[in-house]
């Protein structure tokens, strides 16, 4: 009889080290699953903190220049819009000024000029009258 108790608190000793075995897997995968998570997270927060900076250098590069031009502000701009800012610019530039601005500018799929193609054709001239003797 001796023998028998024996062998019971033996195989309770058993089954409490697999359970103890199995709640600490348990948790070591827990704490695994845990840290990548956490790694995961960071890179995510980083990417979207770097990507907030570009856009936000971008924003105060170009400023509220744009928005003259993208009154719907969709971030393209109809020849209409554009038509409405030449008037503006139409004793600096006269008509064949006018015209080659437009040709110049290329169109999406709806006859719509993009905002950027602008920014970066305004970016182009800038950098020419700047290269230019005696501009700043």
């Amino acid at each position: 009889m001796v023998e028998k108790e024996g062998t019971e608190d033996e195989e309770e000793a058993r089954e409490a080290y697999r359970a103890a075995r199995k709640d600490s897997d348990h948790a070591v995968e827990m704490a695994v699953a845990d840290k990548a998570s956490s790694a995961l997270i960071d890179r995510v927060d980083a990417i979207l903190q770097k990507l907030e900076k570009e856009i936000d250098d971008v924003d105060a590069k170009i400023g509220d220049r744009w928005r003259l031009l993208d009154r719907d502000y969709d971030g393209k701009v109809t020849p209409e819009e554009v038509a409405s800012a030449t008037m503006y610019l139409k004793d600096t530039l006269g008509k064949d000024g006018i015209q080659e601005l437009l040709s110049n500018l290329s169109k999406d799929k709806e006859g719509k000029i993009r905002v950027e193609d602008i920014v970066k054709l305004g970016s182009e001239r800038e950098d020419d009258n700047s290269d230019e003797p005696g501009r700043v």
